[in-house]
């Protein structure tokens, strides 16, 4: 008689797992197509103003489900300022840097031909 119980009390935990998903599925349910908008609004804002979307493959969706979401003029409109307040700059900084190491490397390579490979850090560091 033990089992039994242990398996009615199974039973009712699980009767009231599902009771308590069905409520959540209705509470996804009762949200208005307004509601649900604006959710998917904020959503595709925050990704456009994430750091240099601009410069993802998926910007360009991302901008035209704005517009679908908002209308041309204002979907137009906050995409530009999520693109133009999410935008850092990092790979035009790691472009560069690029650049910078490049020549520093030119730079030092050529001066040390003449020096000890003991000398080249050294040198490094002194013609930076």
């Amino acid at each position: 008689t033990d089992n039994d119980n242990g398996d009615d009390d199974k039973s009712i935990v699980e009767a009231g797992e599902v009771a308590e998903e069905e409520v959540e599925e209705e509470k996804a349910v009762e949200l208005s197509e307004e509601e649900k908008k604006q959710i998917e609004t904020k959503s595709t804002l925050d990704t456009l103003s994430s750091s240099d979307m601009m410069l993802e493959p998926g910007c360009f969706s991302s901008v035209v489900k704005l517009v679908t979401l908002l209308g041309a003029e204002e979907g137009r409109i906050k995409a530009v300022q999520s693109l133009t307040d999410g935008f850092q700059g990092q790979s035009g900084i790691c472009a560069i840097l690029s650049v910078w190491l490049q020549n520093i490397y030119l730079k030092v390579g050529m001066k040390s031909k003449s020096n000890s490979s003991e000398n080249q850090s050294s040198n490094f560091v002194r013609n930076l």
